[in-house]
């Protein structure tokens, strides 16, 4: 599953055909990168957005293990909506947070295979007391992290992390357009 989600941010297995024993050789190996980072550049960089990506990963699993569906359903901030939408962003919530949860793997990995440490995620105090209060921060941090990346983009070295890079901001972009909508 991650390999296949790393599989579109240049990274490749190393493979033999010449020979059965270069094959088994090549099943077995390890996942390489498909580019350099002399300089290092590029490992600071992920490790920038993975700093971003653990605070929001943190953020969706808190929000997600302090309320329920009925307390979002129930907020302010989604009382002009219709009852299909209202139960509907609890589901949108639940899968933003399953991005942020591969947005770390996906980074940690890439910063590991360029011979880097990954980041570790630190500790937070979001302040949550109501859902309404997912729905502010949240947007905060989507809108930021959009921000981050268009930042950050012009420090990436390697084309290939650069087009990660871009697909992880996408991925942002749309979350923060559902925050900005329901704020």
């Amino acid at each position: 599953g991650t390999l296949a989600a790393i599989g579109g941010t240049g990274l490749t297995i190393a493979q033999e055909d010449d020979s059965e024993e270069e094959e088994e050789e090549a099943e077995s190996a390890e996942p390489v990168a498909a580019f350099d980072d002399v300089e290092g550049t590029d490992i600071d960089v992920l490790n920038y957005a993975l700093s971003l990506e653990h605070l929001e990963n943190a953020f969706y699993r808190e929000a997600l293990d302090t309320f329920d569906e009925d307390d979002f359903v129930e907020s302010e901030s989604l009382e002009d909506y219709d009852e299909e939408v209202q139960t509907a962003v609890y589901g949108y919530l639940e899968t933003i947070g399953q991005h942020e949860a591969t947005h770390v793997e996906v980074l940690s990995q890439a910063i590991e295979l360029l011979g880097g440490t990954p980041v570790e995620e630190a500790e937070y105090d979001f302040g949550l007391e109501t859902a309404d209060d997912v729905f502010v921060l949240g947007q905060v941090l989507e809108n930021t992290g959009v921000a981050a990346y268009q930042g950050a983009a012009p420090f990436v070295e390697s084309p290939d992390l650069l087009s990660a890079a871009l697909s992880i901001h996408s991925v942002e972009a749309r979350h923060a357009a559902l925050l900005n909508e329901v704020t």
